[in-house]
């Protein structure tokens, strides 16, 4: 053998091929990981789809009674699997393949089912929330379950499925037209009544009272006490044509007391003093305000906030007498 002799021993060969062969194993196993993570995203979105679908499918009255309500015979405590129709007349049964969405096992599963209650009618609402689970087709990927949401389900006396919504039970109950839907409290859960405005008025005041508007909510009065508001005492609120005003009972009504034949002492009756009259203007504005005098006495009156009239006192000073709508602009004329 010569020492400058060219090419390769045996043992270098076989180094060589083993080297190559780590090599294009590598490579092999990366490329299988990297098609299997592809598989699996490709899964995961088309998971994340379906999910959407069916959120969507739920969203409303009218598309839950769609899409729930017309393939779903009975809803209570024991239910365990639902069954939705999909945008693509789909329909999501128990182990259920879906074609369109290449997924097999599919399952709506109901869990958490709540009562919460009966209304007059007799009709039972249930809340529950819905969770997805479902394998890719022809795959041994494991898909995570995915939550659909809550549902809530209203079931009628004979155990039929009335209707259903997934946002709100507020969206459940249906009144009549004169009717109105008013919520018992706070929550999503809570089940609405439905009431006529005679019913609310009745159950919002006491017997004799009405509401009345506060400027920042609702109080209870009497008419009596609303007029007591309004005008101050022995005044009774008399229509200008363009808003209120407060004038004396007897002068409103045109009443005067009849002079005696006699004065004191046998001397001749003197002259009644001629009633005078007490205008109350009040408004929001102060330029409404000022038109109304102007309308109804023809004065050029300046009206300022709490210029009425005082509940007993008249004019009022700003320190013994204080107008009974201190808040707004007002001009309590006396003629």
């Amino acid at each position: 053998m010569f020492l400058n002799q060219k090419g390769n021993t045996l043992v270098t060969v076989i180094m060589a091929s083993g080297i190559a062969a780590i090599i294009i194993t590598g490579i092999a196993q990366s490329l299988t990981m990297a098609e299997r993570q592809k598989g699996r995203l490709i899964a995961d979105v088309a998971a994340l789809g379906l999910q959407m679908d069916i959120k969507k499918g739920l969203s409303t009255s009218l598309l839950c009674e769609r899409n729930f309500v017309n393939h779903n015979s009975s809803f209570g405590p024991t239910t365990d699997n639902v069954r939705v129709q999909l945008a693509n007349s789909e329909v999501i049964e128990q182990n259920h393949t879906l074609t369109g969405y290449q997924f097999e096992d599919v399952n709506l599963r109901a869990s958490n089912i709540q009562n919460l209650g009966t209304n007059s009618a007799g009709d039972v609402f249930y809340s529950a929330d819905l969770v997805l689970s479902l394998k890719r087709k022809n795959s041994s990927f494991n898909i995570m379950p995915k939550d659909i949401g809550s549902i809530y389900v209203t079931v009628a006396a004979d155990g039929s499925v009335q209707g259903c919504n997934s946002s709100s039970m507020f969206e459940m109950v249906k009144c009549g037209n004169n009717e109105l839907k008013v919520s018992t409290g706070s929550g999503a859960s809570d089940i609405p009544v439905c009431h006529t405005p005679a019913q609310l008025l009745g159950q919002a005041c006491p017997s004799g009272h009405i509401p009345v508007s506060t400027g920042t909510g609702i109080t209870c009065a009497t008419t009596q006490e609303m007029l007591g508001s309004v005008c101050a005492s022995g005044q009774v609120p008399v229509s200008n044509g363009s808003g209120i005003s407060c004038e004396v009972f007897t002068a409103a009504r045109g009443v005067t007391s009849n002079p005696s034949t006699t004065g004191p002492n046998g001397a001749a009756p003197t002259e009644p003093e001629p009633p005078k009259l007490t205008y109350n203007f009040i408004a929001r504005e102060q330029s409404v305000c000022e038109a109304s005098v102007q309308r109804r006495l023809g004065l050029n009156e300046s009206c300022r906030i709490g210029g009425g009239c005082g509940m007993t006192c008249g004019i009022p000073n700003g320190t013994t007498c204080v107008s009974a709508n201190p808040t707004r602009w007002g001009a309590c004329i006396i003629q």
